[in-house]
């Protein structure tokens, strides 16, 4: 669990005009920390329009993801805050 939160992958970010720019400035971080490779972005965005958002687990609370396959070097998790 200690390797899956860095104190480099803690943000705290302005608004998010939509939820997928708030996907982008997720995968933006995890890009910056080595966790991914670019195309990992457009495929969480890709599974919320295919499945839905499934990734809302409460108000105001989301943990975008998609399947590893190849973009996916490193497992972090980033916590970004949205004022």
């Amino acid at each position: 669990m200690k390797e899956l939160f860095r104190k480099e992958v803690l943000h705290i970010e302005h608004g998010a005009h939509s939820w997928q720019e708030a996907i982008r400035v997720v995968g933006r971080i995890m890009l910056e920390v080595g966790s991914i490779k670019e195309g990992y972005i457009q495929a969480m965005i890709d599974a919320v329009e295919e499945l839905g958002p499934y990734i809302v687990i409460a108000p105001h609370m989301a943990i975008p993801h998609a399947a590893a396959r190849e973009n996916v070097l490193k497992n972090y998790m980033v916590i970004a805050v949205f004022q």
